[in-house]
């Protein structure tokens, strides 16, 4: 992230390799650069209200896929191995694709209903951790920051 973009006093905590994700010590920036357009999403610390890791997935490729298994046994029973191997070769493909779209997103919501959604894919479970953690760590160093000038200025 070019320093032209950060807030007074704002200095960058961590951010991706890309940098589409920052944590600054003010805010998380997720930035989606498409063709010809740009689209920035921006939770202050204050305001973040969950973090969590979720699996994507679609359970209908897994129900397709128990269908076509037992097409496969009943056509073994009844028709012959030829039917029978369309029934589990399309089981297979859906297994395949099944594990393929399988995705690990990290998910920070605001408060406010906004939420920052990005797939981890290439990240470390560990990084992720990490991530997570200085996530906190820098919501705390806000949060007691605010508390010591608000009593300095009572």
């Amino acid at each position: 992230m070019e320093s032209k973009y950060l807030l007074e006093n704002e200095t960058i905590i961590s951010q991706s390799k890309n940098a589409s994700i920052v944590l600054t010590n003010i805010r998380v920036l997720h930035t989606i650069k498409g063709t010809g357009n740009i689209n920035v999403h921006s939770i202050f610390l204050e305001k973040i209200s969950a973090t969590q890791i979720q699996y994507k997935s679609y359970p209908i490729l897994l129900l397709l896929l128990v269908f076509c298994g037992c097409a496969g046994i009943y056509f073994i029973v009844e028709k012959g191995m030829e039917m029978a191997q369309l029934g589990f070769g399309a089981a297979g493909l859906f297994f395949l694709t099944y594990f393929l779209t399988l995705k690990r997103v990290m998910l920070i919501t605001s408060d406010g209903g906004t939420k920052i959604s990005f797939q981890t894919r290439g990240m470390r479970k560990e990084a992720i951790s990490n991530f997570i953690h200085d996530i906190e760590k820098a919501q705390n160093d806000r949060f007691n920051k605010t508390r010591i000038s608000l009593k300095k200025n009572s």
